[in-house]
Parts: structure tokens; C-alpha cells; sequence
């Protein structure tokens, strides 16, 4: 291609060349008037005269589909044209360059690090993927870096252009065979093929090398036809199930891979927490493998109160503190099952018994975080959990697209709403005659309970919607959504009120404080903001945590806030100074949810280390770890009157605190 440095295209002085590729040519351009700075792709196309109607409208169809794109974790396109015979794409200016330029070929990364990048990209992939759109072009060097670093994943467009122009397809399949799946070589790219293209890249970056070498024609061969290579061959640091995961990943047949690329991501995230020796173990076993029922069963284990005499040896501790919380000692029974074993309500002169057996008192042990109830959702991760105010039915919600509300003393479903796309949120209205759903299709739905109808949508989001929360008096609706803001909605009308846009990433999660004046907002740039719920005024920002804040709950008095994040601590801070107050470092991976007991003394976490821990708010320490469930914790609720929690993980526990 001839060198357009110099030249002017449209609005766009081109600056210099930034790089080039079987596609074409990427220069950083200055707006002649505005003087801000894009980056200009010119494709490799050689249109003639003939061609260039046909080929014009095919560009603006598909120039159409890529400028609905709207995700933060995809390059922004602002303009297609064309220049004569030489279409051209003017996108946002990526100032940190490529992953490619980060991490040449032959760089070895750590799973972690891999898994932060693959994150974000899985997301923009999964958001096209629900508009039909497969990228077909995943690979490093279309992965940009801005001047945040944020991972942006770029050309959709040329992707999209190319699969529709003829002369265009050979250069693609030739320039990035390396990354294509078998059935794209063969001409049927579907949403499977990038999962595919996702898992070479993590492939070469944790050995350092790609799964196969050699010219582009051999290596497509190689991948139509050799079995991927073993990658603890080529790294002995890494696990067998982060091998597993990259291999299914990386199946010939898409139907064999998982189900989505998100769900490849969560998978190789859980690989790399898992230990050799994981709690099944005869040396660290709380509770049993699980056997999880199918869709809609449930099971039930009646709590009952034992004695257990202390003839054998074994080793607990009693304490006696200023907190009016009894103290807890977790004993695995003969089942293995955990019991908590409560200290006597006088005081203790001797806090500690060890391995006596000379002390032959009789206690009486209580099923203290035992599970009541276990309802099995229809399929995949349940994202959210609530009580009904008045503790009699939870609504549950997650990837398989439904809501599902049921009654907590029976266990039968009373209603399933489908909301149509993966649910991640879901909330009770304060009367408890409606509920609000928010998901992957950007849509917040609000729901009449008794009839099980949709009474309005709320439609101002952009991308996917992670938290909806009712105010205390029921008239307002406040959502948070990947697209950086939080929206305020009237309950009844559906009418947008207010909108904060504080946060410069994704927003996870969003609370009303007791009082209904402030809203606190918690996002993927590591803060938490509270904020005037009426004018949107910033009235303190938290910036303790150092990876993303996942979820943020007020004290019932109002004063405090605790918020929980990827960093694997929940933090507690007075809610309109900042200040912190007590940090809880007790999960040993990422904790996805937090939540307030009703009377303020106790929180309990949930976390990607499959459990939820019950931890006094004053003292910090863990009081009980639930332990029941085999997979990560999403999402956790108190009941109203303190006594039971719901947590969530691929199906959901009630389970006794006290």
C-alpha cells in the first residue's frame, strides 16, 4: 500500500504510520480542526469501478452493525468511508499499543495474569455475541491497551467487512491462521470460533510458544487435524485443570466446547484457585462432595440440637469479649457435618481448653450454619439472591435466563419469569408485590409478583445492567450498568429522574441508604462513591481497595458502609467520610458479594473460595464459614429477622446461622 503520511482523509491529517498487517495500514490521525488524535485504518482492498457500488453498500451495512457496538472493553469506531477505492475506519487512539507489543511472541505469563486480560475481552465478546456478531479475528495484536490500560478489543469491523468481501477473505485466513478454529478455516465461523481464537492466546501466553508452527497453510492443517499439544508439556508449573479447561476450550467440534465464552473464563478462573489438595480432603473436610439436585428439587436436613461429651481428645477454643455475640467453635461431626459450639453466657476465667481429657463437661452443640433447604436452579451460575420483606419466598436469578420465586417453608416455585437473557440482578420491591431483574441484554425489567407479568421496562443502559436496588420508601429504581453509570427511575412510571456518572469504569453494584438520601456505587476503577440521590452530588469516594469492587452494603443505622472486592477483603468505613474503620481479610480469593445481619452486629461474605463466613462487625473475626457448597459463591442475603441466610452459587442454600 502507498504511504498516506501527510495526506488528509475526510477530517483526519495522518500523522504517522503506527502499524501495518494482512488487512492494511493503522496511522495516528489529528482532527484538522479539533486537533485531537484517532488512529485510521486503511484496508487492503482494490476495488474497481464495477465493483465499488456493490462493495459501498455491503461497507455501510456492515459499518452499521459495528456502530451499535457500544461496550467498554470494545474500541469505539466513529466513521467508515471511503477515499475513492480505499475504505477507511476511523476508531479511537490507543495510546499504550497492542498485548502483541506488551507481550511479544515467546513471553510466558502467569494464569493470573492471562486471566486479567481475558476478562475483559470475553465480555466485549460475549456483548457482540448476543447481537449475532462473531469477531473472527480474535488475536493479540487486535487487543489494544489506552492510556489507563484498559483492554479494549478492537476490529469488529474489519472483521466483519473482510468475511463479506471476496478479495479480502485469503489475505484474512492467511494472517491469522494461527488463531482460527477449525470450522472457520472451513468457512462456518460461529460464536464457538472466537472461544477458540480466546484459548490459542492463552495457550501462548502461559508456554510461550502457539499450540502449532509452521507456514499458514500448515498451520490451519494442524488445526483441522492434530490433537492440541499438551500444555504441561511446555509449562510443568501448570495444573492439570487449567490444562483441561485451554484443551475443551480448544476442541475441534465447537459443540464441544463450553457453552459460552464467558463460562470458558469462569472455568479457568476456578482451575487456578483449586488446590491439589482441595476441602475434600480427609485432612481438611468440612462437608462431604455435594451431590446437587436437578432443576427444581429440593432437600431438606432438620436442624436438631445434640449433646456431645467431650471423652475424646480434640483441640477448640472458647472466647469471651466485649461482643455481645457468643463465641463460635466449629466441630465436624462423626457425618461431617459443621456444628458450632456456643461458650456458656457466664464469664470464662480459663478462655481455652486444648486436647484435655480431664474435662468431661457435656455442652449442648446447635446446628449453627447448617443447610435447611437446597433449591436447584434449571441451569448454570444463580448471580443474585433476595429475601421477600417479609421472609416468606426468595427470588432467585442467574445464567439460565429465569427468575425464579419460591416459598422458603415449602420449597415449591410460585413463579418463573423469563427475562430473556442471562439475569445478574435481581430485587423485592419494599411492599413485596414486585420485583426488578437486570441483565446481559441491558434491560431493567419490572415485575408484578402475584401475576407473574412484565408491568414495564426500563431501557436507557447501554450494556449489561450488574446491580437494581429499590429505594427504602419504593418509588425510585436505581441500576448500574457496564456503561459506567448508575440511572435513577420513578418505580411507578418508569420515567429517568437522575443519572451519576462518577465512575470511569463498569459499575458492579449500587445501594440506598437507610434513609433514602444517598446512593453508595461500587465499580471495576477500585472505588466506591456515595453520592446525593437527588442531584447526583459527590459526597465521598473510597479508594481503599486495589482490584475491583464487587459489592457495597449499608449498615442498618446508615453510618457505615462495607464494601467487598477482587482483592479478597471486605473493608468496613464510615460512609460519608471515607474513613476506615476495620478491614476483613478472611477469604482467600475474591469475594463476590457482603451483606448487613438486620440488627448491624454481624456481616456475611460470599466468595470464590466456596464459601460464605459470618464475621462479627466490631472485632473482625470470622464466627462461622459455611461450607457447603463445592463451587464459587456469587451472592449472599440475610433474612428479615436475622436467623437464616440464602447464598447462591449453581443453585441456592438456606441455611440456619443461629
Amino acid at each position: 500500500m502507498p504511504n498516506w503520511v501527510g495526506q488528509q482523509l475526510g477530517n483526519y491529517c495522518l500523522l504517522r504510520l503506527l502499524g501495518k498487517g494482512g488487512f492494511g495500514q493503522v496511522y495516528l490521525g489529528e482532527h484538522i480542526y479539533l486537533k485531537t488524535h484517532v488512529a485510521v485504518k486503511l484496508l487492503r482492498e482494490d476495488i474497481n469501478g464495477t465493483q465499488t457500488e456493490a462493495f459501498r453498500l455491503a461497507f455501510l451495512d456492515e459499518a452499521r452493525k459495528i456502530a451499535a457496538l457500544k461496550h467498554p472493553h470494545i474500541l469505539r469506531v466513529f466513521e467508515f468511508s471511503m477515499d475513492k477505492f480505499t475504505p477507511y475506519l476511523v476508531m479511537d487512539y490507543a495510546a499504550h499499543g497492542t498485548l502483541l507489543e506488551r507481550h511479544p511472541p515467546g513471553s510466558k505469563l502467569s494464569v493470573a495474569r492471562v486471566i486479567s486480560y481475558i476478562q475483559p475481552i470475553a465480555q466485549a465478546l460475549s456483548y457482540a455475541h448476543t447481537t449475532q456478531l462473531v469477531h473472527r479475528d480474535v488475536k493479540p495484536a487486535n487487543v489494544l491497551l489506552d492510556e489507563l490500560d484498559t483492554i479494549l478489543l478492537s476490529d469488529f469491523g474489519v472483521a466483519t467487512i473482510a468475511h463479506n468481501t471476496a478479495s479480502m477473505q485469503t489475505i484474512a485466513n492467511m494472517g491469522t491462521a494461527s488463531y482460527m478454529a477449525p470450522e472457520q478455516l472451513q468457512g462456518h465461523p460461529v460464536t464457538a470460533s472466537d472461544q477458540y481464537a480466546l484459548a490459542v492466546m492463552v495457550f501462548e501466553w502461559l508456554c510461550g510458544e502457539l499450540p502449532y508452527q509452521g507456514d499458514p497453510i500448515s498451520v490451519g492443517i494442524q488445526h483441522l487435524t492434530t490433537p492440541v499439544p499438551s500444555l504441561r508439556q511446555l509449562n510443568r508449573e501448570l495444573s492439570p485443570a487449567v490444562e483441561a479447561v485451554v484443551q475443551k476450550a480448544m476442541a475441534k467440534d465447537a459443540k464441544l466446547r463450553f457453552a459460552s465464552v464467558l463460562d470458558f473464563v469462569y472455568a479457568l478462573e476456578q482451575a487456578n484457585q483449586a488446590e491439589p489438595q482441595t476441602r475434600n480432603s480427609a485432612s481438611n473436610s468440612v462437608f462431604p462432595p455435594a451431590v446437587f439436585p436437578p432443576a427444581h428439587t429440593k432437600s431438606f436436613v432438620e436442624p436438631a440440637p445434640l449433646t456431645l461429651a467431650f471423652d475424646n481428645p480434640f483441640s477448640f477454643a472458647l472466647s469471651n469479649t466485649a461482643d455481645s455475640i457468643p463465641a463460635l467453635s466449629l466441630i465436624d461431626d462423626s457425618r461431617g457435618l459443621t456444628y458450632a459450639l456456643l461458650a456458656n453466657q457466664e464469664p470464662l476465667l480459663n478462655n481455652s481448653i486444648a486436647n484435655n481429657s480431664s474435662v468431661n463437661k457435656t455442652r449442648h452443640v446447635y446446628a449453627n450454619g447448617m443447610t435447611l433447604l437446597t433449591y436447584g436452579s434449571a441451569s448454570g451460575k444463580v448471580y443474585s439472591v433476595v429475601w421477600s420483606p417479609d421472609g416468606t419466598r426468595v427470588a432467585s436469578a442467574g445464567n439460565d435466563t429465569a427468575i425464579r420465586i419460591w416459598d422458603v417453608a415449602s420449597g415449591e416455585t410460585l413463579h418463573t419469569l423469563s427475562h430473556g437473557s442471562a439475569v445478574y440482578t435481581v430485587a423485592w420491591s419494599p411492599d413485596g408485590t414486585r420485583v426488578a431483574s437486570g441483565g446481559n441484554d441491558a434491560i431493567v425489567r419490572i415485575w408484578d409478583v402475584t401475576t407473574g407479568q412484565v408491568l414495564y421496562n426500563l431501557q436507557s443502559h447501554l450494556v449489561s445492567v450488574n446491580a437494581v436496588v429499590w429505594s427504602p420508601d419504593g418509588r425510585f429504581i436505581a441500576s448500574a450498568s457496564d456503561d459506567q453509570s448508575v440511572l435513577v427511575w420513578e418505580a411507578v412510571s418508569g420515567k429517568l429522574v437522575d443519572h451519576y456518572e462518577g465512575h470511569d469504569k463498569w459499575v458492579n453494584a449500587v445501594t440506598w441508604s437507610p434513609d433514602g438520601k444517598l446512593l453508595a456505587s461500587a465499580a471495576g476503577d477500585q472505588t466506591v462513591q456515595v453520592w446525593e440521590a437527588t442531584s447526583g452530588k459527590l459526597v465521598c469516594r473510597y479508594k481503599g481497595h486495589n482490584s475491583d469492587v464487587h459489592a457495597v452494603a449499608w449498615s442498618p443505622d446508615g453510618k457505615l458502609l462495607a464494601s467487598a472486592s477482587g482483592d479478597q477483603t471486605v473493608r468496613i468505613w464510615e460512609a460519608t467520610s471515607g474513613k476506615l474503620v476495620r478491614r476483613y481479610e478472611g477469604h482467600s480469593a475474591s469475594v463476590n458479594a457482603v451483606t448487613w445481619s438486620p440488627d448491624g452486629k454481624l456481616l456475611a461474605s460470599a466468595s470464590y473460595d466456596q464459601t460464605v463466613q459470618v464475621w462479627s462487625a466490631t472485632a473482625g473475626r470470622a464466627l462461622l464459614t459455611y461450607q457447603a457448597h463445592q463451587t464459587p459463591v456469587f451472592a449472599v442475603a440475610w433474612s428479615s429477622e436475622g436467623s437464616q441466610i440464602a447464598s447462591a452459587s449453581y443453585d441456592v442454600h438456606i441455611w440456619q446461622v443461629s
